[in-house]
């Protein structure tokens, strides 16, 4: 019987068979076998290299698969990686094996890199061939926070005590290929006494990160503060830390100064007040208050201001820095008094021999006080005083009249004018005639007779020029309380009569409230203007002669 040889590679199954040859007593005869044949196991080894990284760095991880007899064939398949312990990240995952330089090997790579920190347990797995089982293999990375670094800088580098600088932490990623931006948080402190806002400060964006916080120094001037920013890390980073050394240097206060525009000025005066020349040595001025010695204030590097009152004031700047320090500058102001001024109007202004003329000063003023007196010299060797005054001239001619007003500081002011005084003449004149006023003597009742009752007034133009007239009636009752009328304005030639029972104009109307006896006065008013004043207007004269006038209401 013959049986052959086999040499079996690979996972399969086989058939056996046994041929029997026969001899001189024998047939022949054969029989079968089968035979499950498992596949090889190779070895499955795997390295990575570096096998320390940072995070973002990558390792370059390699697989060989290798068949363990002699003359064993190369590995097929592919390779896949898979990592625990961290954020894992693969390139040309699965890999493809490729026959190697040693027979019966094979080999493929991938790319690992990792986005958190750990000990990284990396795994091959070998899919397996015709040949060869599959199989697994690990190896393990140690992947570490990138490293960072911490610069501190502060502005300004000096500061004295009661400022503030701005502190300012930069964080970079220094891994170099592949670096990323730190995040975190960045805590400060000082080997001084001061304080911190803002700290922790939370860092920025860019290939560097950086924050900023404020810090205030307190205590003792001078030294130097060692200012540190120390830098928590995050999931990708390192700690890190940095140091600034801030010179801290006691104040300096501000010196103030300013220019004004007058020392000396009378009342009213606007002064322009400058103190852009005022100086902080070792920071700036925040604040500029002005006190002008008379009760009042201001505020700013430039402001101006007047005085009401004559007198001496000590004006003072102070200025603020921002340390909270102070600098003082005065100045003395010497504010004079402003004399009044004297102004007045007389009327008539053509009066005749003996005829009264008013002069009135009221229209004087003082600027900056108040006007204690007025005297007058009428130009005849008259004088008078107050505000308002009257004067009669007893001759003809041209006079020369002169105000002087004197105020609470003693200063004068003074006014002149011509006044012509004329021989008396007819001129303009108005006189009652006749029965001059009515009602005359009259009895009357308000319930049968009706409340009104008409006052008239009979009048002419006994002068040679044409006038404006009116006349005003004064009515008083028994109780003594008076009622003033007025006819109206009319206008009368020279020779003009004119008589208020047929021409209304010159006729008022009275209602009389309660019965009693009642007594009239009339006045007639005058003036030769060429337009007609309105009633009681100084270019009236009146007659000094009136009319009376009486009447009685029953009940």
């Amino acid at each position: 019987m013959h049986i052959g040889r086999h040499r079996i590679i690979g996972k399969l199954t086989d058939t056996i068979t046994g041929t029997y040859s026969g001899d001189s007593t024998h047939n022949t005869s054969n029989g079968n076998a089968t035979v499950s044949v498992q596949p090889t196991q190779a070895t499955n080894a795997v390295a990575c290299s570096p096998s320390t990284i940072t995070v973002g760095q990558s390792s370059t991880c390699t697989v060989t698969i290798s068949g363990t007899s002699t003359g064993a064939p190369t590995p097929t398949g592919t390779v896949t990686f898979t990592a625990t312990g961290v954020t894992p990240s693969f390139t040309n995952n699965p890999c493809t094996l490729a026959a190697g330089t040693t027979a019966g090997t094979a080999s493929c790579s991938v790319t690992f890199s990792a986005s958190t920190t750990g000990v990284a347990t990396i795994q091959a797995a070998y899919s397996g061939d015709t040949n060869y089982a599959a199989s697994t293999s690990t190896t393990t990375v140690m992947v570490n926070p990138a490293p960072t670094s911490t610069s501190v800088s502060c502005s300004p580098a000096s500061i004295n005590i009661g400022g503030s600088v701005t502190c300012t932490a930069t964080v970079m990623d220094t891994s170099g290929t592949g670096a990323t931006t730190p995040t975190g948080s960045v805590t400060f402190g000082s080997s001084g006494t001061g304080t911190f806002t803002g700290s922790p400060c939370t860092s920025g964006t860019g290939s560097s990160a950086s924050c900023s916080v404020t810090y205030s120094p307190t205590g003792t001037a001078p030294r130097t503060d060692t200012i540190t920013g120390t830098y928590s890390g995050d999931t990708k980073h390192g700690t890190s830390r940095g140091t600034f050394n801030l010179s801290v240097v006691a104040d300096q206060p501000p010196v103030a100064s300013f220019t004004e525009s007058a020392t000396t000025a009378p009342t009213g005066t606007t002064i322009t007040f400058d103190a852009t020349a005022s100086r902080d040595p070792d920071g700036t001025i925040v604040s500029y208050s002005w006190n002008f010695g008379d009760g009042m204030t201001a505020t700013g590097a430039t402001t101006s201001h007047s005085y009401t009152t004559a007198g001496s004031y000590t004006v003072t700047l102070t200025v603020t820095d921002n340390s909270g320090s102070t600098g003082m500058s005065t100045a003395t102001k010497t504010i004079t008094d402003r004399s009044p001024t004297a102004s007045f109007t007389f009327t008539p202004a053509n009066p005749t021999v003996g005829q009264t003329v008013t002069f009135d000063a009221s229209s004087s003023m003082d600027p900056d006080g108040t006007i204690t007196n007025y005297a007058w010299d009428f130009g005849d060797t008259s004088t008078g005083t107050g505000v308002t005054t009257t004067h009669a001239y007893a001759a003809t001619g041209t006079y020369t009249v002169t105000l002087t007003v004197t105020d609470n500081s003693g200063n004068a002011g003074t006014s002149s004018a011509t006044i012509t005084v004329s021989t008396q003449q007819p001129g303009a004149h108005v006189s009652f005639f006749q029965w001059s006023v009515r009602p005359q003597y009259k009895k009357f009742s308000i319930s049968k007779q009706g409340p009104i009752e008409s006052i008239q007034a009979f009048a002419v133009n006994d002068g040679n020029r044409t006038v404006f007239s009116y006349v005003r009636f004064v009515i008083t009752g028994d109780g003594g309380v008076n009622t003033v009328l007025y006819t109206q304005v009319v206008q009368l030639a020279p020779g003009q009569e004119i008589n208020g029972n047929t021409d209304p104009r010159f006729a008022a109307s009275f209602i009389p409230t309660v019965s009693g006896t009642y007594f009239i006065q009339a006045t007639v008013y005058y003036s030769a203007s060429s337009t007609p004043a309105p009633i009681g207007d100084p270019s009236y004269t009146a007659n000094p002669n009136t009319a009376n006038s009486t009447f009685v209401v029953r009940p």
